[in-house]
């Protein structure tokens, strides 16, 4: 959206200029509202690569419930086989979770299981 120079200006300071371009206006008014996915990743369908990313989104969510909702603080190990028992634990504890949200969709709960958590 902006062109942007940075040249050497007097004394040896670096000098920034810079400029709107154009031609991106028209782009963003038409994505405006809408995702754009970039990958270096070439063989895959927009399908796929939106599934991958909708993948990785539930996982960051699956971390943020671990830290948030399970008030779990952070915990350091120092030997492997706690450090395996802890993703284990973390794990099943996600499953878990899955498993609460399509109960409470199939029992038209929505995909509310917080709210369930939160009452029991």
């Amino acid at each position: 959206m902006f062109q942007v120079e940075v040249q050497t200006g007097e004394q040896g300071r670096a000098q920034v200029r810079w400029s709107k371009r154009g031609e991106w206006r028209g782009w963003a008014r038409l994505s405006e509202g809408c995702y754009l996915l970039r990958s270096n990743v070439i063989d895959w369908s927009g399908d796929a690569l939106w599934r991958a990313y909708i993948q990785l989104r539930e996982a960051e969510a699956a971390f943020r419930l671990h830290k948030s909702d399970l008030v779990k603080r952070p915990v350091w190990h120092w030997k492997e086989h706690r450090v395996q028992a802890h993703i284990l634990v973390c794990f099943l504890t996600y499953i878990l979770w899955k498993t609460l949200n399509r109960l409470c969709h199939q029992t038209k709960l929505k995909d509310e299981p917080r709210r369930v958590f939160a009452e029991t």
